[in-house]
């Protein structure tokens, strides 16, 4: 089946890399993390049994029986946020779940994957999905290992009072599961020497308002805060391993009915070796994984014209590819990737069609990135990022049965993204930021009329550098 060159596609670079990373002096316990595994489904399926009115959550021996066949898999037409954002957090679960339990990196995608595929045959009686088995997985892992590492770096068993308690919080919440076991382990209370010694890692936290427009119809204004953290160094030594250099960002939003994820990225380099190691000038070269998620939703008019606009919605899920970094003295830095994209959604050309749930498309395809960054000591930082990718609609399997999705289009899209970003900090934490992005994607099908859309967004406001 198509499905599962796509599935080895995403996960051969985590499968066949087993790095041995610990940042802990946790000993493993694989049963214990396969336990929680099983209760992470156990307890999301049970929550939705009881209180999620839907006939695809009421389970049997006949939908599990159906499950098994290979020949039932299907693209599947949930929201968008749902398959972007949700399935790799539920993944993420998994995936701490055995890093808190001492499992090296490779074997945490293994559980992610196992998870991942009992959750499909057996937890739902719809039709496993192939998109959700990758989003969950690959998603799963891109997400849970930065979770993991900041977690453990916010804890401090040396702490007492009212400042362990707040690291201990603030570690659970970024990581659930880490939280659950040191508690599970009396670790939460237990003083001793710091085991977690603290990283390369860079914080900052950003308020303001962002205004957004899309294709010159519609406009959207938002209060939105954005989390930035840095891990880590991009020309790190030869040898440095998967996830010891990642950036994540996070941008929430409140107001005019928009999700409250509007942009969440994560990129992690999964291998590097320089090329040259010299006073003023480095540069290395890699392998390296992005998973990006935007979502920003509006309702329209009812005209026609803003009918035929959609939102601004696009993922990028297993986006792995070879890259070079460069770096001249501590000023200039340059990164240049060019990767295949495992799996891909961007709003349909059928999003508004009578009767259609899934207002995006699933597909996979190929992209390059160039990322710039210009400091000029502590006190100016400037960014820009450029994005373009060309990616091809899958066939849908059942595209004549009434149960399954007909928003697959046989055909392609280019999109464009351009990222500028400006951070002042006249103090020694505090600052002003501004950044803004556009987003351009043309969609072309031989059913259908070719479509370009484009949509820009600037957000401004205070920073805080921790």
């Amino acid at each position: 089946m198509k499905f599962i060159f796509v599935v080895i596609l995403a996960m051969c670079t985590y499968l066949n890399v087993r790095a041995q990373y610990s940042p802990d002096t946790t000993s493993r316990h694989p049963w214990i993390a396969a336990a929680e595994v099983t209760a992470v489904n156990a307890l999301v399926m049970g929550y939705d049994h009881l209180f999620v009115d839907a006939p695809w959550y009421k389970v049997s021996i006949h939908s599990l029986k159906d499950n098994i066949q290979p020949r039932n898999w299907w693209w599947d037409k949930d929201y968008f946020d749902t398959n972007a954002i949700n399935h790799p957090y539920h993944g993420a679960l998994y995936y701490t779940a055995a890093r808190s339990n001492g499992l090296d990196i490779g074997t945490a995608s293994l559980y992610t994957l196992g998870g991942s595929l009992v959750w499909e045959v057996i937890c739902e009686s719809e039709h496993p999905a192939i998109n959700d088995l990758i989003t969950t997985t690959v998603g799963g892992i891109a997400l849970g290992e930065p979770m993991h590492r900041i977690s453990n770096c916010v804890l401090d068993d040396s702490k007492r009072g009212i400042e362990r308690v707040g690291r201990e919080l603030l570690a659970t919440l970024i990581d659930p599961m880490n939280g659950l076991n040191r508690l599970l382990r009396g670790q939460s209370w237990r003083v001793g020497p710091r085991t977690n010694q603290p990283t390369d890692i860079n914080v900052s936290v950003e308020t303001g308002v962002r205004y957004t427009d899309i294709s010159n119809l519609t406009t959207v204004t938002t209060a939105a805060a954005t989390l930035d953290v840095s891990h880590g160094d991009v020309l790190g030594n030869e040898g440095s391993r998967p996830f010891d250099y990642f950036t994540l960002q996070l941008t929430a939003v409140a107001g005019q009915h928009q999700a409250l994820i509007n942009t969440l990225c994560v990129g992690h380099q999964l291998w590097s070796r320089p090329l040259t190691n010299k006073a003023e000038t480095n540069a290395a070269i890699g392998i390296y994984n992005y998973y990006d998620y935007h979502n920003v939703t509006t309702e329209y008019n009812a005209n026609e014209d803003r009918r035929r606009r959609k939102p601004y919605c696009y993922l990028e899920i297993g986006a792995i590819g070879p890259g070079i970094a460069y770096r001249y003295g501590k000023y200039f830095q340059q990164q240049l990737v060019v990767n295949g994209i495992a799996l891909g959604c961007l709003p349909s050309a059928r999003a508004n069609t009578a009767g259609i749930r899934r207002g995006y498309s699933y597909a996979s395809g190929y992209g390059i990135r160039l990322n710039n960054n210009l400091s000029i000591g502590k006190t100016l930082q400037t960014d820009i990022a450029l994005k373009a990718s060309r990616l091809f609609n899958w066939d849908d399997y059942y595209a004549n049965d009434d149960r399954h999705s007909t928003t697959i289009e046989h055909g392609h899209a280019t999109t464009l993204t351009l990222e500028p970003a400006v951070k002042l900090t006249p103090l020694t934490n505090i600052g002003i930021s501004l950044r803004a992005r556009y987003f351009w994607y043309r969609t072309e099908a031989p059913s259908l009329e070719t479509q370009t859309t484009h949509s820009w967004e600037v957000q401004g406001g205070l920073q805080y550098q921790f």
